[in-house]
């Protein structure tokens, strides 16, 4: 998808990079929307996808993933919804962080991960209802919790395992897909870690044959 200044969501100074609380308008993109609406679909029914949003910087690509955020959010109550960004580089990248946040959002804290959505401090009622999904996908499964340590026959038993995080997190989203259909928001792709280059790999191989709907601006 294109991201065109002229679909831009209109806010007042001040506020956030997306379009946030009672005054801020969002206009056009009624293309855009509907294309996202169509992949959801395909993706509820097993054929997820990637799409991705781009644009010039400040032509509104960030407000276009709230604006679905919150549509999803508001008419889909069955779907979850999560993301996590990408930072501007600044030293020592810490891997796979957006997708970490995503997880952190599906487990129960939105204030540790990144929701965007049109009101500031917005809960989604569904919130509590994801961690339980989450728990119920993890159950007998811990290997797979990020950062947890796996072991085996040719594995040292001591190791912490950051090699395997990104394995983790990949297929602890896919087990949770399973559950519960996903839109998983990732924004700024283009300052990614190469961590989170190797989920996105490994996720879009599995995409076709998942219920995830992977939206990234870049």
């Amino acid at each position: 998808l294109a991201s065109s200044p002229s679909g831009a969501a209109a806010a007042r100074p001040g506020t956030g990079p997306w379009p946030e609380g009672p005054e801020a308008v969002f206009v056009g993109r009624d293309d855009e929307l509907r294309q996202l609406r169509e992949a959801l679909q395909e993706a509820r029914e097993g054929r997820g996808r990637a799409v991705f949003v781009t644009g010039e910087p400040g032509s509104g690509k960030t407000a276009l993933l709230a604006e679905f955020a919150s549509q999803v959010l508001s008419c889909e109550p069955d779907v979850a919804v999560a993301g996590g960004r990408c930072p501007l580089p600044a030293g020592p990248a810490e891997p796979c962080l957006p997708f970490r946040e995503a997880l952190k959002v599906l487990s129960g804290d939105p204030d540790g991960g990144w929701l965007p959505a049109r009101c500031p401090g917005y809960v989604p009622p569904a919130l509590a209802d994801w961690s339980r999904v989450l728990a119920r996908a993890l159950t007998g499964k811990a290997d797979l919790l990020p950062g947890s340590r796996r072991t085996g026959p040719d594995q040292d038993p001591q190791a912490a395992g950051p090699e395997f995080l990104p394995g983790q997190v990949e297929e602890t989203l896919r087990a949770f897909a399973r559950e519960r259909p996903l839109v998983l928001l990732l924004d700024d792709v283009h300052w990614a870690d190469p961590g989170s280059l190797v989920v996105l790999g490994r996720l879009a191989r599995q995409l076709p044959r998942s219920r995830i709907l992977l939206v990234a601006s870049l």
